[in-house]
């Protein structure tokens, strides 16, 4: 049986082997005609595999020139090739196996007709650049945008919660951080309030800092906005103690006559005047005008702050003024004679009376030589020059004696008219 079998098989046996090459190239002409060789084209972002393995060295990475973004070519049959997609390839590169600290060596998988299909790229690694993780604490400060309402004043500072914020992250980002800042909107507010707002870094050069490969220990904060209400009232400056002998205060006043004031509005509602009083407003023993710069904010009620941009300091002037005696022309004719004696008449002979008149300027000034007035008394006069001592109405310190010259003369009698017709019977 075996012998019969072996015949067979050597019958012929060179065309046989004819035969089955002719059927093998006739196969792969129908396979290429009509399931071709093909390649594609497919481009993915690379996943980043084991970034622990530098972060525990404490350092970091950035990829550089968008080098995780590779495209590759897929080869194979065309009834292989068409049925991938995205999906059906893994892309990865392993930080694990980083060389010449920079390059991380591509590898590129394929989950299905794996054995069917090659795959080639000209990017073999994604470009890197370490650096080192560093931490720094960056104050927390407080900016706002908009206006409160009119009358209203923010409190001098606004409260954030946090004082500081701890930054970590690349070192090259963290020390390009100067600021950090929490905008707050105030627009058209009355009252105190808190808001909630995130954290805007700045360079020294006021740009925004990209966050996107920092952490921090805070990543919002809250904060507190003081409302206070304005005010303008009227400053009064009171002066105290007496000036030297024979000076006398004229005014007290001051650069400002009144200031604008901010405050909660329980203790802003009772303050209808600033009083400048006490030390600095003393005058005792003065012999001369005081000129002096005050602080505006030492006179101020408890809780009571100055306007933003009021200026604190105020040029105070008492103003003092000294005795003086001055000489005034009293009209001849305010001068009134009284008591003439009976039969006997009398006329002052000057135009004028001279009388010096003690006083401080501000009281000299308003005295007008129209208005001063005056008396003589005549009752004990003779036929002649007399000369009498005049009395001035009012309320004047008169220095010395005034006198006027005083012309009396006797008054002729006059003989009485007779009646023509008297002892005439009608």
């Amino acid at each position: 049986m075996l012998q019969k079998i072996l015949k067979r098989i050597t019958n012929n046996f060179g065309l046989k082997v004819l035969a089955a090459v002719i059927a093998i190239v006739i196969w792969l002409v129908i396979v290429n005609t009509e399931d071709p060789e093909r390649t594609q084209r497919f481009t993915m972002q690379v996943e980043i595999l084991n970034a622990e393995y530098l972060t525990e060295q404490g350092k970091t990475y950035e990829v550089i020139d968008d080098s995780d973004t590779i495209t590759f070519t897929v080869s194979g049959q065309r009834s292989y090739v068409d049925r991938l997609t995205s999906s059906d390839f893994t892309v990865t590169a392993d930080l694990s196996n980083i060389e010449n600290n920079s390059q991380v060596p591509i590898q590129i998988t394929c989950s299905r007709y794996g054995n069917y299909v090659s795959i080639t790229s000209r990017a073999k690694y994604v470009e890197v650049y370490v650096e080192n993780i560093v931490s720094e604490k960056i104050p927390v400060e407080v900016e706002t945008t908009g206006t409160v309402a009119e009358g209203y004043q923010l409190s001098e500072e606004l409260q954030a919660n946090i004082k500081e914020v701890e930054v970590t992250g690349p070192k090259s980002v963290v020390e390009r951080i100067q600021r950090a800042v929490a905008w707050v909107e105030i627009e058209s507010l009355q009252a105190d309030t808190a808001t909630t707002t995130s954290l805007v870094f700045y360079d020294s050069e006021g740009n925004e800092v990209d966050t996107s490969r920092l952490t921090f220990d805070h990543t919002r904060v809250t904060v507190s906005i003081g409302i206070l209400e304005q005010k303008t009232v009227p400053i009064e400056y009171h002066y105290n103690g007496t000036p030297a002998e024979g000076y006398q205060v004229v005014s007290a006043a001051g650069s400002l006559t009144s200031v604008n004031i901010v405050g909660e509005p329980e203790a802003i509602i009772d303050v209808d005047a600033i009083l400048v009083s006490g030390p600095e407003m003393s005058v005792s023993g003065a012999d001369r005008t005081i000129e002096k710069v005050i602080d505006i904010r030492d006179y101020l009620p408890e809780g009571i702050t100055l306007v933003a941009g009021q200026e604190p300091e105020i040029e105070v002037i008492i103003t003092l003024e000294q005795e003086a005696v001055r000489t005034y022309a009293m009209p001849a004719g305010n001068v009134e004679i009284l008591n003439i004696p009976e039969g006997y008449q009398a006329t002052i002979k000057e135009s004028s009376v001279e009388l010096s008149v003690k006083g401080y300027p501000s009281e000299l000034n308003a005295i007008t030589e129209s208005e001063l007035k005056g008396t003589v008394d005549a009752s004990r006069v003779t036929e002649g020059e007399q000369t009498l001592t005049v009395t001035v109405a009012g309320n004047y310190q008169v220095e010395g004696t005034v006198q006027v010259t005083v012309q009396v003369t006797k008054q002729e009698a006059v003989p009485p008219v007779e009646n023509p017709d008297a002892g005439t019977d009608s």
